[in-house]
């Protein structure tokens, strides 16, 4: 299930986006949460996105994460 309070670093400030929207302008570009563009508004720790071939876009919290608690 993909996150849905997440906002994308774009243009010198943060806007709200879904997975789906991202991909849809963007198809080609893979983006881990290292990359620091994608950021959750509940928790506050950044996200990645996953698009693959089997699975429909979605954003995820990073494994590497040390603090795994989020109400999203």
């Amino acid at each position: 299930m993909s996150l849905n309070n997440i906002y994308y670093w774009h243009n010198d400030n943060w806007q709200k986006i879904t997975a789906e929207e991202f991909v849809k302008n963007n198809p080609d570009i893979r983006v881990s949460a290292k990359g620091q563009i994608f950021w959750c508004e509940m928790c506050g720790q950044y996200v990645t996105l996953a698009n693959g071939d089997i699975n429909k876009p979605h954003f995820r919290h990073s494994s590497s994460e040390l603090n795994k608690k989020c109400e999203d």
